[in-house]
């Protein structure tokens, strides 16, 4: 029987950063335009969970607006939502930044705890 391969850096998305706070706002820093971000400690896995609970209060609303007017409103209000979602500049930024802090993970657990070095170059 074979044993399974250690997972490779990309294989995950950690909810927390796998190093000091200070190293992980370098890191992220390094690995894209915006710069420090606020939380550093945050990894990428938890940048999904927030844009999934956003669109759960728009799925819910326009349930809500659908069971107290009419199902085309409910309709409507879902169409706005998910509208609103598209065109929402945060979350590509948000995406965005997700792909930042998982470069960064991959770079800390590339390093083995190494100093900081740019990621991009």
């Amino acid at each position: 029987m074979a044993t399974p391969a250690a997972p490779t850096p990309s294989d995950h998305h950690e909810m927390i950063m796998p190093a000091s706070r200070e190293r992980a706002a370098r890191e992220v820093d390094d690995a894209g335009p915006e710069g420090r971000p606020s939380f550093p400690k945050a990894g990428p896995g938890m940048m999904i969970p927030g844009l999934i609970i956003f669109a759960v209060a728009i799925v819910s609303a326009a349930v809500f607006i659908g069971m107290r007017f009419n199902w085309y409103a409910g309709l409507g209000a879902l169409g706005l939502g998910l509208l609103a979602i598209l065109v929402n500049p945060v979350v590509g930024a948000v995406l965005g930044r997700r792909g930042d802090r998982q470069k960064a993970v991959d770079h800390i657990e590339r390093s083995g705890g190494a100093a900081p070095s740019n990621i991009n170059r």
